[in-house]
């Protein structure tokens, strides 16, 4: 269940980046939610163990996982955004 919150809270965080501040217009809506999405799995299901060190059993809700996941994929939607307007890629 994680991996699918993770996912949609990276989705729902590009389309609210895409939609009011402006991020990744150039690339669309499509590409932002799917930058979104795969950031925020890497976030929650590789950075957040690395940053936390409380075991939980395997299935349990963890609201930190969920936090890393989308501040990661908040940091790829911007740095993807500053890329493209460095380079133009």
């Amino acid at each position: 269940m994680n991996p699918v919150m993770w996912i949609l809270a990276g989705a729902a965080l590009a389309w609210l980046a895409f939609s009011y501040l402006n991020v990744n217009t150039a690339r669309g809506l499509v590409m932002a939610v799917v930058i979104g999405a795969i950031s925020a799995y890497f976030g929650g299901s590789v950075l957040a163990p690395l940053f936390s060190n409380a075991i939980q059993a395997a299935g349990e809700f963890k609201p930190f996982a969920l936090l890393v996941a989308a501040a990661s994929a908040a940091a790829c939607l911007l740095i993807t955004d500053m890329v493209y307007d460095r380079f133009g890629v």
